[in-house]
């Protein structure tokens, strides 16, 4: 996992970066991204917003068809297989 103080680093050399690409004024904005290995098991038991009518679809059946059509965004965190998430998030 990326120590706070190389994060930092690395963030202050894109800015830098940009500084000297962008034209003035213009604006950056920064967002913090969730603990990837935190999502499955928060969300995997909660029902999904489209099995709200049959209350039938929940994040895991979401997460496992992702997986199964090769299209998920996230396949190492948004998996059943713990120690694939675990290995994701190092």
């Amino acid at each position: 996992m990326t120590t706070p103080e190389t994060f930092r680093k690395n963030v202050v050399q894109v800015l830098e970066s940009l500084e000297a690409i962008l034209p003035a004024g213009s604006h950056v904005v920064l967002i913090g991204l969730v603990d990837g290995g935190l999502i499955y098991p928060i969300m995997a038991d909660r029902l999904h917003p489209i099995g709200q009518v049959g209350n039938n679809v929940y994040y895991h059946d979401v997460y496992n068809w992702f997986n199964c059509m090769e299209i998920g965004p996230c396949v190492g965190w948004m998996n059943s297989n713990a120690t694939l998430r675990k290995i994701t998030s190092q």
